[in-house]
């Protein structure tokens, strides 16, 4: 099975998820009250930031599947070396955020999905 083709589109799904979810549920929570949290006396600069830090975290995922995808072509120890690090930095994901949570966030299991089978594929 192509492990790593399975821990790239998990991952994917996770950062579209991710930033769909932000726009719909979270910002309009955060950002459109009444008495908006500022930075430098600006509301409009702390929504820029806010916004756009959530999304580059996404694009980050996004970056680290083609990372994944890219892999697949290298049989050598590159491979193991580089798909070990990205499965641990998506576990990291799964225990932090069921830990902070208390596996009340949905994301956990994804992040363990994808942490598996980017370690899978990496062998």
């Amino acid at each position: 099975m192509p492990w790593l083709l399975v821990a790239a589109g998990t991952t994917i799904f996770i950062a579209a998820t991710h930033s769909y979810l932000g726009e719909k549920r979270i910002f309009p929570r955060l950002l459109d009250r009444a008495d908006p949290p500022t930075l430098g006396r600006s509301a409009a600069l702390m929504r820029a930031i806010v916004r756009w830090a959530w999304h580059l975290t996404s694009f980050a995922w996004v970056a680290l599947s083609a990372v994944l995808i890219a892999l697949l072509g290298d049989p050598s120890s590159l491979r193991q070396t580089v798909g070990a690090i990205v499965a641990a930095y998506l576990a990291t994901g799964a225990i932090v955020t069921f830990a902070t949570t208390r596996g009340r966030h949905i994301a956990w299991p994804f992040f363990l999905v994808a942490a598996l089978t980017a370690w899978l594929g990496s062998r």
